[in-house]
């Protein structure tokens, strides 16, 4: 009896297989439509998700100033993380393309572009996911490691004159509430302090100006606030007479008045 031959297997992309495909595309198409507006009504809503929280993470960081390229690296993973979901969504969302069912060469042209098309998204969705993430990697080591905004400065002149004046400036977070007091300081006396009030406005900057009736031999401005937490802080700058082209130095919270020269 002669041996049976093994029978040649087939190829499964054929004319038919393409006929098929074609007959699945034209039957979902609808639905590809429907599915794809979801997608993107879910889109919307996650990004107006995203956009109330920014928006009051934004209002609240405003009130500090952080150096430029420290804010720049924090702030810049949030637009490249928004990128990379809507990069993923486009990937999912249908390809849409005509075609004449009756020809299988064309079938076969189409199906070639939509994968092409998806996988050049995929590519871009996967690269901006790969930078996003590097991104928060560098911006949560710059929060850990770098400096955050300065608890506040304080400077002060004091100027001879007929009267005298002493002018005090302030940098603090938007909205504090701070409090400054100057005292003249005359041979190891101390005056009767003056207090000032002041609601830190937009700009982050206080200025207040007094007349000196008599020469002194210093004035000492004490400026006092509390941060967002309620921790109280506290500076003193000491300034002895100057002329106007003499400026004031920073106090800093834990440094000891400093006698301007």
């Amino acid at each position: 009896m002669a041996a049976s031959q093994p029978q040649q297997a087939a190829p499964i992309i054929n004319d038919g297989y393409w006929f098929a495909w074609s007959g699945k595309a034209v039957d979902g198409a609808l639905a590809a439509r429907n599915d794809a507006a979801a997608k993107l009504q879910t889109l919307v809503v996650w990004l107006w998700g995203i956009y109330t929280a920014s928006a009051a993470v934004g209002f609240a960081l405003a009130k500090y100033s952080y150096p430029f390229w420290t804010a720049l690296v924090v702030a810049t993973p949030s637009w490249l993380l928004i990128l990379a979901y809507c990069l993923a969504a486009w990937v999912q969302i249908p390809i849409l393309a005509g075609f004449d069912p009756r020809v299988p060469k064309e079938i076969e042209a189409v199906y070639d572009r939509e994968v092409r098309s998806k996988q050049l998204r995929l590519r871009l969705a996967v690269g901006t996911s790969m930078i996003a993430a590097a991104f928060v990697g560098t911006a949560l080591m710059v929060a850990a490691l770098g400096k955050g905004p300065a608890p506040g400065t304080l400077r002060v002149r004091y100027l001879l004159g007929s009267p005298g004046l002493a002018i005090a400036s302030c940098e603090l977070p938007v909205d504090t509430a701070a409090v400054l007091r100057l005292t003249s300081l005359q041979k190891g006396s101390r005056g009767l302090p003056i207090e000032f009030g002041c609601l830190v406005p937009r700009s982050g900057l206080c200025q207040w100006a007094t007349h000196i009736t008599s020469p002194v031999d210093a004035v000492e401005a004490n400026l006092r606030w509390r941060d967002a937490d309620q921790v109280e802080h506290s500076l003193t700058v000491i300034s002895a007479p100057a002329v106007a082209k003499t400026t004031g130095i920073e106090g800093e919270r834990g440094r000891k008045p400093t006698v301007l020269p």
